[in-house]
């Protein structure tokens, strides 16, 4: 999606890399052939997304749950140590819990009976010597939700350790995303923020000379800990991340709402017939907001911040998949937050429990050293507005039948028109005379 975030310029002098790493045009292509089985007794050979080529050298994978639907891909030798096996959902966790404990008995086919077999072919060998060092081997493959944002990441062990992430982009538009996040730890680098951990960026490249993939190397994080509500590191994260980036411009907030302003446009007959909103309403606020002498602050925000992409340990906040990553209304991430635990892992659509747990969270979230808090009628309106333009997006780019089957996707729609309830007429046009 074409995300309303504004732009940003790195201060290189102050940064913990001289440069952004840009693509080079080494044309490397990783080439193997990928061998699906499954216990039932039909097997088949099977070109599958980015690998293609002649078989040589064989490793064997698990697929979970199926490979129809794969979401991890695991070295059958990898299973136990993988650290990318600690998934923030329940019934992710459970599916996991229930393999493992198949796999000790050696009954893990009874459940999960899809293998595949990925036979390494010469013409490889330039790329996995970039992607991946001496003695070490691939030891996970995490499909990335599928659409035209998908990408892949492998995770690479060496001895059962996780030594590092490769993140392939297999789509121009998903290119994009990765040199976003590559842009965005540099930035993060740069603020020397205390008890946050971020992963390393260490090599960036392009794979083929046109059309080709693109990918980068990170380091792993050490935290392990899912953190589950809204725990003391997390508000401590988005407070010191507020307190070194925070700042108030009227010009990037002007060209802010005109990024919205665009969108709001382009989506007028979805905000009509899924919200009931107009978007000459909103945007007649956001006029009001424009306009009124409050200044509105920005702040670096993560732009997916969930517990899926954060881990804690001691005290300390590790965050990573940074491809989102821009500014925005300050106290983005705090309600995204808090929207991914009420609605994506809660499955819950009310609006006004989400309203009420945002909001006694939210006074404690600014201190003293904050000039001014954010007004909290104020800044959950243009996180609403975000979010619907967010997922409105999807369904105008995608197929909207296959969108609109997909109950997690229904739970945000009936969540939104909730909200929409709430974010009436009359309360679009008195937002800007105060709570």
């Amino acid at each position: 999606m074409d995300d309303p975030a504004l732009n940003y310029d790195l201060d290189e002098k102050k940064g913990c890399q001289k440069t952004v790493p840009s693509f080079d045009s080494q044309s490397n292509s990783f080439s193997a052939q990928i061998y699906y089985s499954e216990s039932r007794g039909f097997d088949k050979t099977k070109h599958y997304g980015i690998f293609k080529g002649k078989p040589k050298n064989h490793q064997s994978f698990v697929v979970i749950p199926s490979l129809s639907k794969p979401r991890w891909i695991l070295d059958t030798n990898f299973i136990k140590s993988s650290s990318t096996l600690n998934p923030s959902t329940y019934k992710a966790r459970f599916a996991l819990y229930i393999f493992k404990k198949l796999w000790s008995m050696g009954l893990q086919r009874i459940i999960f009976p899809a293998r595949i077999h990925i036979f390494s072919s010469n013409k490889s060998v330039p790329l996995i010597n970039r992607l991946v060092k001496k003695k070490e081997y691939i030891g996970c493959f995490y499909i990335g939700s599928i659409g035209p944002l998908q990408k892949y990441t492998i995770e690479i062990a060496q001895k059962n350790n996780c030594t590092g992430y490769i993140k392939i982009a297999p789509t121009i538009a998903a290119k994009v995303q990765i040199e976003s996040e590559v842009k965005a730890l540099a930035f993060m680098c740069s603020k020397n923020i205390e008890n946050i951990e971020l992963p390393m960026h260490s090599e960036t490249f392009l794979l083929g000379k046109d059309n080709g993939y693109a990918a980068f190397r990170q380091s792993p994080v050490s935290a392990r800990e899912v953190p589950t509500g809204m725990r003391p590191e997390i508000m401590s994260f988005l407070r010191n991340v507020a307190r070194r980036t925070g700042h108030s411009k009227q010009d990037e907030v002007k060209l802010y709402f005109d990024a919205i302003r665009v969108k709001l446009l382009n989506l007028d007959c979805l905000f009509k017939s899924l919200l009931n909103l107009e978007s000459v309403e909103i945007s007649k606020s956001l006029d009001d907001l424009d306009t009124s002498e409050e200044a509105l602050l920005v702040a670096f925000s993560h732009g997916d911040f969930t517990r899926w992409n954060t881990r804690i340990c001691d005290g300390s906040l590790s965050v990573f998949d940074w491809e989102e990553g821009g500014f925005r209304p300050v106290s983005h991430d705090f309600f995204h937050f808090i929207f991914s635990e009420h609605v994506l892992v809660s499955q819950k659509t009310d609006f006004r429990e989400f309203y009420q747990t945002s909001k006694s969270y939210f006074a404690s979230l600014w201190d003293d050293s904050f000039d001014s808090k954010p007004r909290f009628e104020l800044y959950l309106y243009l996180y609403f507005l975000w979010l619907s333009i967010y997922y409105l997006d999807l369904i105008s780019t995608d197929d909207s039948e296959v969108f609109m089957r997909d109950k997690s996707n229904m739970k945000v729609i009936s969540f939104l028109r909730n909200a929409a309830k709430y974010f009436s007429r009359k309360y679009l046009l008195s937002l800007t005379q105060g709570n």
